[in-house]
């Protein structure tokens, strides 16, 4: 009788632990496909914005996003950037970006759910 108990208590700390436990943080990746649309991830989540060619960030995407990192990998015609965000507070904001050569200019609409 003891052992079923241990056993039914155990499973049920289990289970509550796994309930408790927050989700797991996710990389959402967009390009330019995602341009004129809207992009959704959740606060804790990462967004990573792959561009071909040469972009740069045209506009504040705080407190929604907060930029980590711009780089460029490649060589020319070839090469993209990557620009890396974390999503730090839930909202709504537009991600503006301007192609350094060219001046076009793509943007996204980001939307960040609180973390459940």
């Amino acid at each position: 009788m003891r052992t079923r108990f241990l056993t039914a208590a155990a499973a049920a700390l289990i289970v509550s632990l796994g309930a408790a436990a927050p989700a797991a943080a996710k990389t959402v990746v967009a390009t330019t496909a995602n341009a004129g649309g809207t992009v959704s991830v959740a606060t804790g989540d990462t967004l990573l914005v792959k561009l071909p060619g040469r972009w740069k960030l045209a506009g504040d995407t705080a407190p929604e996003l907060t930029l980590g990192s711009t780089s460029f990998e490649g060589h020319g015609a070839r090469g993209h950037t990557i620009l890396t965000f974390s999503a730090a507070d839930h909202g709504a904001v537009r991600l503006g970006v301007k192609n350094a050569i060219t001046g076009v200019k793509l943007s996204m609409l980001v939307e960040v759910a609180r973390t459940r």
